[in-house]
């Protein structure tokens, strides 16, 4: 669970962000959230998905498996 901090870290990156926007420095700013997960039961990654996907049913769901690790999300546009 992120510390007490990462709220106003988040938002005042939001603000910079926006600012180089409107000031013509960047075009676009994609922002991103990580958590980690770890379970001893096991990951159901279709399971995740379909939460997801209720959640957010106006992204696009990316999954990519490496050995026992998962990568698993939403994303706004089509990344491929």
């Amino acid at each position: 669970h992120p510390g007490p901090d990462a709220h106003a870290y988040w938002n005042e990156s939001v603000r910079s962000l926006t600012t180089q926007i409107a000031r013509g420095e960047a075009e676009k700013v994609v922002l991103a959230r990580r958590v980690q997960v770890e379970s001893q039961a096991g990951f159901d990654t279709a399971a995740v998905l379909r939460r997801l996907r209720a959640r957010y049913p106006e992204c696009t769901f990316f999954a990519i498996r490496a050995g026992k690790a998962c990568f698993v999300g939403p994303t706004p546009e089509m990344l491929a």
